[in-house]
């Protein structure tokens, strides 16, 4: 039948013995110590940092190159995700130790991943009274629907998950983030549970609030610039000329 001759054919034997293989890769550093294999971290922290999926390692042309150049077995998935999250828990705490009993500030903004789905990352950093450092990514939340009691709850979340008991309400000195109504509201709230918290938003989006208020103040002018926007939207659609293939001297 069919499935006899699949069940001898090579490929099937081939992934096989790479099914076997994988099982015994997972057994054996099932039973080893807790200690990883300097190989395995260092797999994960490769392809965490090049946003490559660990699913990837249970691909068999994956696992032939691995085999084929490099002379490693790879682990399996499940020992990646586990690697994984000793990492993020190791960062977490050197993030703490940089963190804990000094003057920090804490930043919110909206973001996308790559699904195009409504993100907010908290931001986190030291304040050494000249310049502001790096800050760490301490929070990414997925919400559908963002309000400033969601950003408060995200905000307090983030830190509390990093910094725990060290967390002092009176370390934490600035809030940044862009003029939205909820954000603002957001930082009236904060304030609330952080005595010494000062909010500072984005100039730019205020320099934009303010042009969109003189903008419905002249009217005139706003129908003006929309009308010549227009037209040069249009003209250049009509034609649809391509651009020379040298540049233009006109002088």
């Amino acid at each position: 039948s069919n499935l006899f001759h699949h069940v001898r054919s090579n490929k099937h034997q081939k992934h096989l013995d790479l099914f076997y293989k994988t099982q015994t890769i997972e057994l054996e550093e099932q039973t080893s110590s807790v200690t990883r294999p300097t190989f395995t971290m260092d797999l994960t922290r490769m392809m965490i940092a090049c946003n490559i999926p660990l699913a990837k390692v249970e691909q068999p042309e994956f696992i032939n190159f691995f085999e084929k150049h490099c002379g490693k077995r790879l682990p399996s998935r499940t020992t990646l995700t586990k690697c994984m999250e000793e990492e993020c828990e190791t960062i977490c705490s050197k993030i703490k130790d940089q963190l804990k009993e000094k003057d920090i500030f804490v930043q919110a903004d909206e973001t996308t991943d790559s699904q195009g789905r409504a993100m907010t990352a908290i931001m986190a950093g030291t304040l050494n009274g000249v310049t502001l450092e790096r800050p760490f990514l301490i929070g990414l939340s997925d919400v559908t629907t963002i309000n400033n009691q969601s950003l408060q709850l995200a905000v307090i979340r983030a830190l509390r998950k990093v910094l725990g008991s060290e967390l002092a309400n009176k370390k934490l000195r600035l809030f940044l983030t862009d003029g939205a109504s909820y954000c603002l509201k957001a930082g009236r709230g904060l304030r609330q549970q952080f005595p010494n918290l000062i909010h500072v938003t984005c100039i730019a989006h205020a320099l934009n609030r303010v042009a969109d208020h003189a903008r419905t103040q002249f009217p005139k002018g706003n129908h003006l610039i929309s009308e010549v926007k227009k037209f040069f939207r249009h003209f250049a659609a009509s034609f649809k000329i391509p651009l020379p293939p040298e540049p233009v001297i006109s002088r």
